[in-house]
């Protein structure tokens, strides 16, 4: 088994030990709200919705898969915008390149309004990435189509 085998199992099992402490101590879960809201999402405590009882995060379905998961580390590792990495030999069968498709580059082909927000505490998705995009947009030619808004005191 190699290394990918090995964190899957490592995040199975630590997925399913939070999984059980939130779903038998409410005190755990009240906790890992905490943290998820708090640590995670950044932002002013006072706006954070989750801070509301009737939008706590156990009344919320969301989460991530594996899948997306390892498309997310691997934009993280490689620091480009791309598409998922399936190997070479897959990558040619399935977009005809070798390597990942850089979405960045293709911003050129966008013909509608595109609106960025972000939030200046957001800690999942710092505001340098999303005026990132918007510069790549602009660097593309299309100025008139781009717009951004940075909320101050807000995370994700």
């Amino acid at each position: 088994y190699g290394f990918a085998s090995h964190c899957a199992c490592v995040d199975f099992c630590l997925f399913s030990g939070v999984r059980c402490l939130s779903q038998y101590i409410p005190a755990a879960q009240d906790l890992l709200s905490m943290f998820f809201t708090d640590v995670l999402l950044g932002g002013s405590s006072q706006v954070n919705p989750a801070r509301r009882p009737n939008l706590a995060l156990n009344s919320m379905h969301a989460g991530v898969s594996m899948g997306v998961a390892r498309h997310l580390l691997q934009m993280q590792t490689s620091g480009r915008f791309q598409s998922f990495d399936h190997g070479a030999e897959k990558n040619l069968a399935l977009m005809g390149s070798r390597h990942p498709v850089n979405y960045l580059s293709l911003y050129g082909l966008i013909d509608v309004h595109i609106h960025f927000m972000c939030g200046a505490g957001d800690r999942l998705i710092p505001p340098k990435a999303v005026r990132r995009h918007y510069r790549a947009l602009v660097k593309q030619g299309r100025r008139d189509l781009a717009h951004i808004k940075e909320f101050k005191n807000v995370g994700h």
